[in-house]
């Protein structure tokens, strides 16, 4: 890498580690401050649905800010406002200050993924396994989140655990505004990208399939710390759901290597496959066999993802990159955030196992409509090689 990628990575491993970070603290700490404040879980839960829905609704604004002025600004400005959001959180002493903390940490943190995304697909001669390395990282934070939140919040409490996080990111988003990201120009032309306009057919069936899979991933992340206090013992909610999430990391970058080398399409269903059956068994299964099969789930729908924000960046023009990747958080994030409510819903009228299963159909409809995505690609490319033999004849 030359000296203009080693900033891109680091800029955005640090603010992705910290967004995911940030994002998935509060479900372990919900289950803490349930107590402490003898309220529902449920209820809970449901304070943070302003966060996730400004999270993904931000992004799209996000994308068009960074395809306007460049990746590096957006990413640090959320980087620190993530930090100054947290740290509102930690002094909150009613449900509705936490509720409006974790909506500044989701506004603040809508800013990654477009702006941070669109800086390495553009600006790195290896896209996919820069998406990999940094996708990986983000499943780190996903998986250590956690086991962190639960582990700080027993040595300093809660409103510790976000006031000290919240300060390392704001120190760390002043020492990187020393190291400015300007991506060089020689770099942007390796990456191959679509000059068709950004909505085809293809990118509309891909942001189905993102539909279901934000608000599985969403789903999912919210109530497996919950899941994991009712049916494990012997290892705590957080730390369980972080040895939960571990293996995922390496699938990441696994997924972001074979990206570079294989069809997008074929390698995004046969992960959103492979995560299906394990979802669908944690409604029922406790103990060591629950952390087993969750593993599984969170190993194939990691994977995926640096495949799915590879073949963002085939089908999107240079020029609309960051927006592309906003339209994708918009839908994965923001319409995902309905899970949110909907999980905190059945968990209080039915139980976690409804919650599971419910979960498993949403799986189920990504897995069908990921299969209709490849048969898409599959059958255009049939054409253009048909189109392109019938030129040469």
């Amino acid at each position: 890498m030359n000296s203009a990628e080693v900033r891109i990575m680091a800029l955005t491993s640090v603010a992705h580690f910290f967004t995911h970070v940030f994002m998935l603290i509060y479900p372990t700490i919900a289950v803490i401050i349930a107590v402490e404040w003898a309220t529902a879980e449920s209820d809970m839960l449901l304070l943070a649905t302003p966060g996730f829905m400004l999270y993904g609704l931000v992004a799209f604004p996000q994308g068009l800010w960074a395809d306007r002025v460049g990746g590096f600004v957006p990413v640090l400005v959320g980087l620190i406002g993530m930090g100054g959001g947290s740290i509102l959180c930690g002094v909150a002493k009613e449900p509705w200050a936490l509720a409006a903390g974790l909506g500044v940490i989701g506004l603040f943190a809508s800013a990654y993924h477009p702006a941070g995304l669109g800086l390495i697909s553009q600006g790195m001669s290896r896209p996919g396994w820069a998406l990999g390395i940094n996708g990986a990282i983000g499943s780190a934070a996903v998986a250590v989140a956690p086991g962190l939140a639960e582990i700080l919040s027993s040595s300093v409490g809660w409103r510790g655990t976000f006031t000290i996080l919240g300060s390392v990111a704001i120190f760390v988003g002043v020492v990187l505004a020393f190291f400015p990201v300007r991506p060089e120009p020689a770099v942007a032309h390796h990456e191959v990208s679509s000059d068709e306009p950004l909505f085809q057919r293809s990118f509309i069936l891909l942001c189905i399939v993102m539909l279901f899979s934000g608000l599985a991933y969403r789903g999912v992340n919210i109530i497996l710390p919950t899941l994991f206090s009712e049916r494990i013992d012997g290892v705590g909610h957080g730390v369980a759901t972080s040895m939960t999430y571990g293996f995922a990391v390496v699938m990441n970058y696994f997924g972001g290597r074979l990206a570079d080398r294989y069809a997008a399409p074929r390698l995004y269903f046969v992960f959103h496959a492979f995560s299906f059956a394990p979802l669908v068994l944690t409604a029922w299964l406790s103990g060591p066999e629950l952390l087993t099969v969750a593993a599984g789930y969170a190993a194939g729908a990691m994977a995926a993802q640096p495949v799915e924000n590879r073949y963002i960046a085939l089908l999107s023009p240079a020029s609309r990159r960051s927006v592309a990747y906003g339209i994708k958080f918009t839908i994965t994030f923001g319409v995902g955030a309905l899970a949110v409510p909907a999980v905190s819903a059945i968990l209080e009228h039915f139980g976690t196992r409804l919650v599971m299963l419910v979960l498993s159909a949403v799986v189920g409809c990504l897995v069908v409509s990921a299969w209709v995505l490849l048969r898409h690609s599959l059958r255009t490319s049939n054409q253009h090689c048909a189109s392109n033999n019938g030129a040469k004849i």
